[in-house]
């Protein structure tokens, strides 16, 4: 399920998908601008299956704080990897530093 994401955001999503590549888990997308800026919040929401159980589980798999100068990402935080290929997740090395989401308490 995706909110209708108007233009300008479908352009963000464009360039995010080309950079993270397409979850195949995909539930939702938000883009949400942050007034009176360039910035831009990007949440990609992910659904799985709860083992043992028909129900699904909702979590923002992905969330980046972007820089959009109206045709290129030029700033993301944390940065945009490729993660998926192909539809399929790549497994990448286990990181030491981890990131602390400024918007979640």
């Amino acid at each position: 399920m995706t909110d209708k994401l108007t233009q300008e955001q479908m352009k963000i999503w464009d360039c995010v998908v080309v950079k993270l590549g397409r979850p195949t888990n995909l539930y939702q997308i938000k883009i949400v601008n942050i007034p009176k800026t360039t910035n831009y919040r990007v949440d990609i929401w992910i659904e799985k299956k709860v083992e043992g159980s028909s129900l699904l589980d909702r979590k923002i798999g992905h969330s980046y704080f972007i820089n959009w100068d109206g045709k290129n990402i030029t700033y993301s935080n944390p940065p945009i990897e490729k993660r998926y290929a192909d539809g399929k997740k790549i497994e990448l090395p286990k990181v030491t530093k981890t990131w602390k989401d400024p918007m979640v308490l």
